[in-house]
C-alpha cells in the first residue's frame, strides 16, 4: 500500500511519527529539481518539492514498501506502477491546495468585481498565487482612483452647468427688462441709464461665456499641451479696449498703462488673457459708482507684474484668505450677485498656477483691492514648447 509523507525545509518529517527521507532524493532535491523517483531497502519512493515552500508541507514522499519475494517479472511490473504512479500521487496532493486556492481567489475576483471594486481581495502566503492576488489590488486600486474621479469630474460638471444656467438666465432676464425699458424712453430721451444697464448685463453674460471656456479648457487633458509666445503688452491693451466702454457706462473712472516694448511670455494666450480679463472685470463690477480702476502692466527686474486695482471697499479680512477657492464668492459679491458661482478669481488662479506665475490678492492700504500676476519674461522668438 503506498503512503505518502510530508516534510519541512530540513526534511524532518511532519509528523514526526514519518520516515527518514531518502538521501539520493534529498540531495537531488537540493540541487532544485523538483521532481525523483527511485528505490532504496524500504522499497520504492517518488519525492516532490511542492509549491507552498517554507512549511510544513515543503516537500512530499510517496512510499511504496517492498513486495513480498515474487517472481522477477512481477517485482519489476511493480516497481514500474510505482515509479509511475508515485509522482502522481505527490503531483496530486501537491496541486490540490494550490487548484483549491486559485479557485477561491477567482471567487474573490468576481465578488469584488461586483461591488466595483471596492474592497481588496484577501492575500495569504508568500508564494505565486499571494503575487496574482496583490497584483489584482493593485489594479483595481488604479481602477477605484479612476472611477472616483471620473465621478467627481461628472459631478463638478453637473454641478458647473446647474449653477451657470442659473447666472446665465438671471442677466438675461435683466437684458430682457432693460431692453422693455427701452423702447419706452425711446420718445422721451431718458437712454442713458438703460443703455448702461444693458451694457453692463451683456458685458457680465460675455464674462460668464468666457469663463465657460476656460474651465472647459483648463478642465480638458490638452489644456497647456503646448506654449507660444504671448505678449503682455498687446494682451492689456486688448483688455483694457473690452473693459473701458463698460466701466464708463457704470460711472467708473477706468486707466491703464503699459510699457512701449512688447513683454513676451511663454504659454496659453487665451487663457492668460481670460484671466487678466476676470481680474479687471471684478475691479470694475464690485467698485462703487465714481470709482477708479487701474490696469497696469510692468516690467520688474525678475519678469513683469500685472496690477488691476480699484478704490471700492476692498474684501473682508475674513474673505481674503479664501478667495481664489473654487466657487468662493466673498459676502460683498454674493450680496451683489446672489446667484453667481465665484469663478473668475479661482480661474485666474489655476490659469497663474499652469503658467508657474503667483497671483496675490489684497486690500489696497488708501482703499480698495488689488490683484497683482506676476511671473517670468521670455525671449520673443521662443518656439513653441511642450507644457511642463
Amino acid at each position: 500500500m503506498t503512503r505518502v509523507f510530508f516534510y519541512d525545509p530540513d526534511f524532518n518529517p511532519r509528523p514526526p511519527a514519518g520516515p527518514p527521507f531518502p538521501e539520493s532524493a534529498k540531495i537531488h532535491l537540493e540541487r532544485g529539481g523538483t521532481l525523483v523517483n527511485g528505490r532504496d531497502d524500504a522499497g520504492f519512493f517518488g519525492a516532490v518539492a511542492t509549491s507552498w515552500p517554507g512549511g510544513a508541507c515543503t516537500y512530499a514522499l510517496a512510499i511504496m514498501p517492498k513486495p513480498p519475494p515474487l517472481a522477477a517479472f512481477t517485482s519489476l511490473i511493480m516497481g514500474a506502477v510505482l515509479l509511475i504512479g508515485a509522482p502522481a500521487v505527490v503531483l496530486w496532493f501537491a496541486l490540490t491546495k494550490p487548484v483549491a486556492r486559485l479557485r477561491a481567489l477567482a471567487d474573490d475576483v468576481r465578488a469584488t468585481a461586483s461591488s466595483h471594486y471596492e474592497a481588496a481581495v484577501p492575500v495569504h502566503g508568500e508564494d505565486e498565487i499571494a503575487e496574482l492576488g496583490h497584483a489584482f489590488n493593485e489594479a483595481s486600486a488604479v481602477v477605484r482612483a479612476h472611477v472616483a474621479e471620473v465621478e467627481r469630474r461628472e459631478k463638478a460638471l453637473r454641478d458647473f452647468v446647474a449653477h451657470t444656467t442659473h447666472d446665465v438666465a438671471l442677466p438675461l432676464s435683466v437684458l430682457l427688462s432693460h431692453v422693455a425699458t427701452l423702447r419706452q424712453n425711446t420718445a422721451s430721451g431718458g437712454l442713458d441709464k438703460t443703455v448702461a444697464a444693458i451694457a453692463q448685463e451683456t458685458q457680465y453674460i460675455s464674462s460668464l461665456l468666457a469663463n465657460l471656456e476656460a474651465v472647459a479648457r483648463l478642465e480638458s487633458d490638452a489644456a497647456l499641451r503646448e506654449k507660444h509666445p504671448v505678449d503682455l503688452t498687446a494682451l492689456v491693451e486688448r483688455v483694457a479696449v473690452r473693459h473701458r466702454g463698460v466701466a464708463s457706462s457704470s460711472g467708473i473712472d477706468f486707466n491703464h498703462s503699459a510699457p512701449p516694448n512688447p513683454v513676451w511670455v511663454t504659454g496659453d494666450v487665451t487663457l492668460i488673457e481670460q484671466a487678466v480679463n476676470n481680474l479687471v472685470h471684478n475691479a470694475i463690477q464690485y467698485n462703487r459708482t465714481g470709482g477708479h480702476v487701474a490696469l497696469v502692466l510692468e516690467e520688474t527686474s525678475d519678469g513683469f507684474a500685472i496690477r488691476a486695482s480699484d478704490d471700492g471697499q476692498g474684501v473682508a479680512d475674513t474673505d481674503l484668505l479664501r478667495l481664489g477657492e473654487s466657487r468662493f464668492r466673498s459676502e460683498e459679491a454674493r450680496s451683489r450677485r446672489p446667484n453667481g458661482m465665484g469663478l473668475g478669481i479661482s480661474i485666474a488662479r489655476d490659469v497663474a498656477r499652469r503658467h508657474h506665475f503667483a497671483l496675490a490678492l489684497g486690500n489696497r492700504a488708501e482703499g480698495g483691492f488689488e490683484a497683482v500676476l506676476t511671473g517670468a519674461v521670455s525671449s520673443p522668438g521662443e518656439e513653441k514648447t511642450p507644457a511642463s
